[in-house]
């Protein structure tokens, strides 16, 4: 029984030693100035690489908080800083990748990851005792011959764990981490949703003359024309137009008819008839409530989809 105990363990340990061997996240990069070796990494490597440089960071805050020496810049803000290394090396290279040439694969990655970074980073800024040698080096900052720098990194230091809810109460600390947790999963939905709406436009070309100097596809491409609608315009449309004006702040919704204009906080509300007032030149909005309603939830409906499900609805109070 021990001997095939034994062979298990020896067995388990040489699969993860082959596995950081053929990691390329078990190690520096040897690449001119650092960058990734993107040709050597693979999806099934993001997830282990993460685990361990989590592991690993939370070894090297656990030397911080267990030195006996007094806290000094040097062994805890200094210390503190240079940790994660790995961490850091792991999660820019993936982030760069999920957001350059994303799949549903590193999706996944990235919501199975959120989670975990999200604890992994309360359980940093809600440890009293690494704050306790963070504030005491604080507190005798006006004693520390520092540079520049280093008085910016102290006090960026301190005030993310007093930001982060260090001196929170038990209970309001176990909220916040929900909220946390929460918030990491609604954040990656919410770029995916946006990214599957950014997926879905398409530039209509009516004119062939407009593809001039474009080099030929190297796929199969289906267009349609809006010739028949302008032919035709009193057929209907499938779909109504949504426009943002981000420096103006107004925000519109545009049917076949009418053309509905508001700022972003829903007030100063214009309506035109585009059929019968072709120039828009009389706000017909205060006369025609009804119609205005049904333009607002043509236009809420049109954003519902880039909203995550289960927002959050409780916040933490002081």
């Amino acid at each position: 029984m021990k001997r095939e105990l034994f062979l298990i363990i020896l067995t388990v340990l040489m699969v993860w030693s082959c596995a950081r061997q053929t990691n390329p996240f078990f190690s520096e990069f040897d690449t001119p100035f650092g960058v990734p070796p993107f040709e050597q990494i693979e999806e099934n490597h993001y997830f282990p690489a993460f685990r361990n440089a989590v592991r690993e960071q939370r070894e090297e805050i656990a030397r911080i908080i267990e030195n006996a020496e007094a806290p000094t810049f040097a062994n805890t803000i200094e210390a503190l800083d240079y940790s994660g290394s790995m961490l850091r090396r792991v999660d820019e290279t993936f982030n760069v990748l999920n957001g350059s040439m994303t799949n549903e694969t590193m999706q996944k990655i990235d919501e199975k990851i959120a989670p975990l970074l999200s604890k992994h980073r309360d359980d940093i800024l809600l440890n009293e005792d690494l704050f306790e040698r963070v504030k005491a080096v604080y507190d005798a900052r006006e004693t520390l011959d520092l540079n520049e720098e280093q008085q910016m990194l102290l006090e960026k230091t301190y005030k993310g764990f007093v930001r982060g809810g260090v001196n929170l109460d038990e209970e309001k600390k176990r909220r916040l981490r929900e909220l946390n947790e929460e918030l990491s999963l609604l954040s990656i939905k919410f770029g995916q949703n946006i990214l599957k709406e950014n997926n879905r436009w398409e530039m209509v070309i009516e004119d062939e003359a407009d593809l001039a100097g474009l080099p030929e596809p190297d796929c199969e491409l289906e267009g349609y024309s809006f010739a028949s609608l302008l032919d035709v315009p009193d057929q209907p449309w499938k779909t109504a137009v949504f426009s943002h004006d981000i420096e103006g702040k107004r925000r519109a919704v545009k049917t076949r008819r009418y053309d509905y204009i508001k700022d972003e906080n829903g007030n100063n509300k214009e309506l035109f008839d585009m059929i019968e007032d072709p120039g828009e030149t009389t706000n017909i909005a205060g006369e025609n409530p009804d119609i205005i309603a049904k333009m607002e939830e043509l236009y809420n409906a049109g954003w519902r989809n880039a909203i995550p499900k289960n927002p959050i609805t409780e916040p933490v109070r002081n």
